[in-house]
């Protein structure tokens, strides 16, 4: 399932799987084993346009429920918002997570963020002028003045 409404955009996926058995030998016994419990995979995930459109905001989850063993959970959000006529942005995701591991049940989490501006052209003050001038106009930087105050 998925969709997008006024500003939210939404999906979910289920997956199931059965059991599956191995016929294990030992000696002259012969017996059926569970080697992999019946299992659902799910996803589910969110997003809202925001700042008109220029924006969004999100979370997802995700779920493994799993027959006779520890379930698995992960979860997180995400944001990039763009501002400034989009020259300037904030963007980044941060996750969680709950899964099964050697000596029980792990958590754990982290995440990461990234801010960016761009600018096409920048003012810089010319020494002893204390004046803004646009870099985009050729600068040679500053003048030698000889004993007279004429440009040498």
């Amino acid at each position: 399932m998925t969709g997008k409404s006024t500003g939210w955009t939404y999906g979910g996926l289920t997956a199931a799987t059965g059991r599956e058995y191995a016929t294990v030998s030992a000696g002259a016994q012969r017996t059926a084993r569970l080697i992999e419990p019946a299992t659902s995979y799910n996803v589910f995930r969110l997003q809202r346009d925001i700042l008109d459109g220029s924006s969004n905001i999100g979370g997802i989850v995700t779920g493994v429920f799993r027959e006779r063993s520890d379930d698995a959970f992960t979860g997180g959000v995400d944001y990039f918002l763009r501002w400034d006529q989009n020259r300037t942005s904030w963007n980044g995701h941060w996750v969680a997570t709950r899964a099964p591991g050697p000596g029980g049940v792990k958590t754990g989490g982290g995440g990461v963020t990234n801010f960016n501006f761009s600018r096409k052209h920048w003012t810089a003050i010319r020494p002893r002028t204390r004046i803004l001038y646009p870099l985009a106009r050729p600068y040679s930087g500053p003048r030698q003045y000889g004993m007279t105050g004429s440009p040498s």
